[in-house]
């Protein structure tokens, strides 16, 4: 319950367990019922409108969309701006899916010195990096295991348009400042 309280009150650090947090992650479990979204299944020309035929919408379940691994998946709204260069922005919404193994490349959720971070990890010269994807930002190497866990791997963003990013926000966010 401890990791619930935190998430509702936006304090979510890195001393609550990531297991805790996992299992409390979607506070009231998961619906039978989920909403679906009308999904028309035709390319949309981004120009000029192109006359089609009528075409039947479908359902579509964002959540098996987008998440492959239920149990082990989470979301974390994202702040700053050092992961622009990947098309992560401030504000966007991470999913994070904590049963894949982080590779060299991924994009991944990990606690750095006791703070949330949000980065691209890089193999070189046979060392770990932790990359920022904006030039303002410098590398670090990996530490050693003390003061640094990784959370879990990225594996898709939301990223809300200005109408949609205009809506109040649930909390301040995880920092994204490599």
């Amino acid at each position: 319950m401890e990791a619930r309280q935190a998430i509702a009150q936006d304090r979510l650090t890195p001393s609550h367990s990531r297991d805790a947090v996992l299992n409390d992650r979607a506070l009231d479990g998961p619906s039978e019922k989920r909403p679906t979204i009308a999904f028309f299944d035709q390319a949309l020309s981004a120009g000029f409108p192109s006359p089609a035929a009528d075409h039947l919408a479908v359902g579509l379940d964002l959540t098996a969309l987008l998440v492959r691994h239920p149990a082990a998946t989470f979301m974390l709204r994202v702040s700053g701006d050092s992961m622009t260069g990947a098309g992560i922005h401030d504000g966007d919404l991470a999913i994070v899916d904590r049963s894949l193994e982080a590779r060299p490349g991924h994009v991944v959720v990990a606690v750095l010195d006791g703070e949330f971070v949000l980065t691209r990890l890089r193999l070189r010269g046979g060392r770990l990096f932790l990359d920022a994807e904006n030039p303002k930002f410098r590398s670090c190497v990996v530490p050693g295991e003390n003061g640094f866990e990784i959370w879990g791997v990225v594996t898709a963003t939301i990223h809300p348009l200005s109408a949609a990013s205009d809506q109040p926000s649930a909390g301040k966010g995880l920092k994204a400042d490599g």
